[in-house]
Protein backbone atom coordinates (compact mmCIF):
# COMPACT_ATOMS: atom_id res chain seq x y z
CA UNK A 1 0.00 0.00 0.00
CA UNK A 2 2.91 2.33 0.71
CA UNK A 3 4.18 1.82 -2.83
CA UNK A 4 0.79 2.86 -4.26
CA UNK A 5 0.87 6.11 -2.26
CA UNK A 6 4.32 6.89 -3.60
CA UNK A 7 3.00 6.65 -7.17
CA UNK A 8 0.23 9.18 -6.42
CA UNK A 9 2.57 11.77 -4.96
CA UNK A 10 2.41 15.30 -6.48
CA UNK A 11 4.77 16.21 -9.28
CA UNK A 12 8.14 17.66 -8.41
CA UNK A 13 8.95 21.32 -8.96
CA UNK A 14 11.38 20.46 -11.75
CA UNK A 15 8.70 18.60 -13.80
CA UNK A 16 6.04 21.27 -13.27
CA UNK A 17 8.49 23.95 -14.40
CA UNK A 18 9.37 22.07 -17.62
CA UNK A 19 5.68 21.39 -18.43
CA UNK A 20 4.77 25.02 -17.83
CA UNK A 21 2.70 24.68 -14.63
CA UNK A 22 3.09 26.33 -11.27
CA UNK A 23 3.71 24.36 -8.08
CA UNK A 24 0.43 25.50 -6.59
CA UNK A 25 -1.56 24.23 -9.59
CA UNK A 26 -0.25 20.67 -9.21
CA UNK A 27 -2.33 20.22 -6.05
CA UNK A 28 -5.55 20.31 -8.01
CA UNK A 29 -6.02 17.98 -10.98
CA UNK A 30 -8.51 20.32 -12.65
CA UNK A 31 -6.18 23.28 -12.46
CA UNK A 32 -3.32 21.17 -13.76
CA UNK A 33 -5.29 20.07 -16.80
CA UNK A 34 -6.57 23.60 -17.54
CA UNK A 35 -3.14 25.15 -17.27
CA UNK A 36 -1.62 22.41 -19.42
CA UNK A 37 -4.23 22.87 -22.18
CA UNK A 38 -3.97 26.66 -22.08
CA UNK A 39 -0.20 26.42 -22.48
CA UNK A 40 -0.45 24.17 -25.57
CA UNK A 41 -3.38 25.82 -27.39
CA UNK A 42 -2.73 28.49 -30.03
CA UNK A 43 -3.37 32.16 -29.23
CA UNK A 44 -6.23 32.32 -31.73
CA UNK A 45 -7.99 29.45 -29.99
CA UNK A 46 -7.38 30.98 -26.55
CA UNK A 47 -9.01 34.29 -27.60
CA UNK A 48 -12.18 32.49 -28.66
CA UNK A 49 -15.01 33.40 -26.21
CA UNK A 50 -16.26 29.79 -26.24
CA UNK A 51 -12.87 28.48 -25.16
CA UNK A 52 -13.59 28.77 -21.43
CA UNK A 53 -16.98 27.07 -21.81
CA UNK A 54 -15.49 24.18 -23.78
CA UNK A 55 -12.71 23.85 -21.25
CA UNK A 56 -15.14 23.69 -18.31
CA UNK A 57 -17.47 21.32 -20.17
CA UNK A 58 -14.50 19.07 -20.99
CA UNK A 59 -15.42 19.06 -24.70
CA UNK A 60 -12.36 20.55 -26.32
CA UNK A 61 -11.02 19.56 -29.73
CA UNK A 62 -7.34 20.28 -29.94
CA UNK A 63 -5.87 21.37 -33.26
CA UNK A 64 -4.01 18.78 -35.31
CA UNK A 65 -0.36 19.46 -35.71
CA UNK A 66 0.78 18.84 -39.28
CA UNK A 67 4.04 17.04 -39.53
CA UNK A 68 6.41 17.75 -42.35
CA UNK A 69 5.34 15.45 -45.18
CA UNK A 70 8.05 14.27 -47.49
CA UNK A 71 7.40 14.88 -51.19
CA UNK A 72 6.21 11.84 -53.12
CA UNK A 73 8.95 10.26 -55.13
CA UNK A 74 8.43 7.83 -57.93
CA UNK A 75 10.32 4.63 -57.30
CA UNK A 76 12.19 3.68 -60.41
CA UNK A 77 12.06 0.00 -61.24
CA UNK A 78 15.29 -1.27 -62.69
CA UNK A 79 14.72 -3.04 -65.95
CA UNK A 80 16.41 -6.29 -66.65
CA UNK A 81 19.46 -5.44 -68.71
CA UNK A 82 20.09 -7.71 -71.67
CA UNK A 83 23.31 -8.03 -73.62
CA UNK A 84 23.91 -5.53 -76.38
CA UNK A 85 24.92 -6.54 -79.90
CA UNK A 86 28.51 -5.49 -79.23
CA UNK A 87 28.68 -7.61 -76.06
CA UNK A 88 27.23 -10.60 -77.92
CA UNK A 89 29.89 -10.27 -80.60
CA UNK A 90 32.64 -10.11 -77.97
CA UNK A 91 31.33 -13.24 -76.23
CA UNK A 92 30.95 -15.04 -79.55
CA UNK A 93 27.22 -15.71 -79.15
CA UNK A 94 25.78 -16.94 -82.44
CA UNK A 95 29.19 -17.51 -83.99
CA UNK A 96 29.90 -20.95 -85.41
CA UNK A 97 33.54 -21.94 -85.92
CA UNK A 98 34.33 -23.56 -89.24
CA UNK A 99 35.05 -26.84 -87.47
CA UNK A 100 31.42 -26.93 -86.29
CA UNK A 101 29.83 -25.89 -89.58
CA UNK A 102 29.07 -29.48 -90.53
CA UNK A 103 25.70 -30.67 -91.75
CA UNK A 104 25.97 -34.09 -90.09
CA UNK A 105 26.38 -32.49 -86.64
CA UNK A 106 22.89 -30.98 -86.86
CA UNK A 107 21.05 -34.03 -88.21
CA UNK A 108 20.25 -35.22 -84.63
CA UNK A 109 18.84 -31.74 -83.97
CA UNK A 110 16.51 -32.18 -86.95
CA UNK A 111 15.28 -35.52 -85.58
CA UNK A 112 14.50 -33.87 -82.24
CA UNK A 113 12.66 -31.10 -84.09
CA UNK A 114 10.50 -33.65 -85.92
CA UNK A 115 9.47 -35.21 -82.60
CA UNK A 116 8.81 -31.75 -81.19
CA UNK A 117 6.54 -30.79 -84.10
CA UNK A 118 4.63 -34.07 -83.79
CA UNK A 119 3.97 -33.39 -80.10
CA UNK A 120 2.96 -29.77 -80.72
CA UNK A 121 0.79 -30.18 -83.81
CA UNK A 122 -0.67 -33.63 -83.06
CA UNK A 123 -0.75 -34.51 -86.76
CA UNK A 124 -3.07 -37.32 -87.81
CA UNK A 125 -4.36 -38.53 -91.21
CA UNK A 126 -7.57 -36.54 -90.63
CA UNK A 127 -5.81 -33.29 -89.73
CA UNK A 128 -6.75 -30.20 -91.73
CA UNK A 129 -4.21 -27.54 -92.75
CA UNK A 130 -6.43 -24.75 -91.35
CA UNK A 131 -6.08 -26.16 -87.82
CA UNK A 132 -2.31 -26.70 -88.15
CA UNK A 133 -1.31 -23.29 -89.52
CA UNK A 134 -1.71 -21.33 -86.21
CA UNK A 135 0.51 -23.87 -84.45
CA UNK A 136 3.14 -23.65 -87.18
CA UNK A 137 3.40 -19.86 -86.84
CA UNK A 138 4.21 -20.12 -83.12
CA UNK A 139 6.50 -23.15 -83.35
CA UNK A 140 10.27 -23.16 -82.95
CA UNK A 141 12.18 -23.64 -86.22
CA UNK A 142 15.62 -24.56 -84.84
CA UNK A 143 16.39 -27.90 -86.47
CA UNK A 144 13.92 -27.52 -89.33
CA UNK A 145 15.07 -28.39 -92.88
CA UNK A 146 13.98 -25.23 -94.67
CA UNK A 147 14.09 -24.32 -98.34
CA UNK A 148 13.98 -20.84 -99.85
CA UNK A 149 11.12 -21.16 -102.34
CA UNK A 150 11.10 -17.54 -103.52
CA UNK A 151 13.19 -14.48 -102.88
CA UNK A 152 13.86 -11.03 -104.27
CA UNK A 153 17.50 -12.08 -104.49
CA UNK A 154 17.79 -14.91 -107.09
CA UNK A 155 20.92 -16.36 -105.45
CA UNK A 156 18.89 -17.44 -102.39
CA UNK A 157 16.25 -19.37 -104.36
CA UNK A 158 16.55 -23.15 -103.94
CA UNK A 159 18.90 -22.93 -100.95
CA UNK A 160 18.19 -25.72 -98.44
CA UNK A 161 19.60 -26.32 -94.97
CA UNK A 162 18.94 -26.94 -91.29
CA UNK A 163 18.00 -23.87 -89.26
CA UNK A 164 20.68 -23.39 -86.58
CA UNK A 165 19.75 -19.87 -85.50
CA UNK A 166 16.82 -17.50 -85.95
CA UNK A 167 17.16 -13.76 -85.37
CA UNK A 168 14.70 -10.94 -85.77
CA UNK A 169 15.48 -10.51 -89.47
CA UNK A 170 17.33 -13.63 -90.64
CA UNK A 171 17.53 -17.42 -90.71
CA UNK A 172 20.93 -19.12 -90.45
CA UNK A 173 21.03 -22.38 -92.42
CA UNK A 174 23.68 -25.08 -92.48
CA UNK A 175 23.73 -26.53 -95.97
CA UNK A 176 24.89 -29.96 -97.09
CA UNK A 177 28.11 -28.34 -98.31
CA UNK A 178 29.02 -27.68 -94.65
CA UNK A 179 28.69 -23.90 -94.74
CA UNK A 180 26.44 -21.45 -92.91
CA UNK A 181 24.22 -19.21 -95.03
CA UNK A 182 22.39 -16.16 -93.65
CA UNK A 183 19.07 -15.63 -95.44
CA UNK A 184 17.03 -12.46 -94.73
CA UNK A 185 13.37 -12.95 -93.87
CA UNK A 186 12.12 -9.84 -95.64
CA UNK A 187 11.34 -10.51 -99.29
CA UNK A 188 11.65 -14.30 -98.99
CA UNK A 189 9.25 -17.23 -98.85
CA UNK A 190 10.38 -20.37 -97.01
CA UNK A 191 8.91 -23.85 -97.27
CA UNK A 192 9.28 -27.01 -95.18
CA UNK A 193 7.48 -30.32 -94.76
CA UNK A 194 6.13 -32.02 -91.63
CA UNK A 195 4.57 -35.51 -91.84
CA UNK A 196 3.48 -35.08 -95.46
CA UNK A 197 2.12 -31.54 -94.96
CA UNK A 198 3.99 -28.75 -96.74
CA UNK A 199 3.92 -25.23 -95.28
CA UNK A 200 5.02 -21.89 -96.72
CA UNK A 201 6.27 -19.08 -94.49
CA UNK A 202 6.21 -15.47 -95.68
CA UNK A 203 9.33 -14.05 -94.11
CA UNK A 204 8.15 -10.43 -94.35
CA UNK A 205 5.45 -11.23 -91.79
CA UNK A 206 7.85 -13.08 -89.45
CA UNK A 207 10.31 -10.25 -88.79
CA UNK A 208 10.38 -10.78 -85.03
CA UNK A 209 12.31 -12.85 -82.52
CA UNK A 210 11.37 -16.46 -81.88
CA UNK A 211 10.46 -15.69 -78.25
CA UNK A 212 8.17 -12.84 -79.34
CA UNK A 213 6.54 -14.88 -82.10
CA UNK A 214 5.35 -17.53 -79.64
CA UNK A 215 3.19 -14.93 -77.84
CA UNK A 216 2.27 -12.79 -80.86
CA UNK A 217 -1.24 -12.65 -82.30
CA UNK A 218 -1.03 -12.84 -86.07
CA UNK A 219 -3.55 -11.04 -88.23
CA UNK A 220 -4.43 -11.75 -91.82
CA UNK A 221 -2.54 -9.31 -94.04
CA UNK A 222 -2.37 -9.12 -97.81
CA UNK A 223 0.95 -10.31 -99.21
CA UNK A 224 2.35 -9.05 -102.49
CA UNK A 225 3.40 -11.95 -104.66
CA UNK A 226 7.08 -12.03 -105.47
Amino acid sequence: MADFKEILQPLSADITHRVGMTAASSSSSKKVVKSFISAHVSDEKRRDPEFDEQLNARVLVLEKTRTGCKPWKRVSVKKRCSLTSRQKRRLGIGHFPKSEQRYDLFVPLHKLWCQYMQDVMQISPNSKPATLEPKVLKADYHGCIMTVARSKCPSYVGMTGIVVQETQATFKLVTQRDCVKVVPKAGSIFSFEVKGFQFNLYGSQLCCRASERSAKKFKTKPTVDL
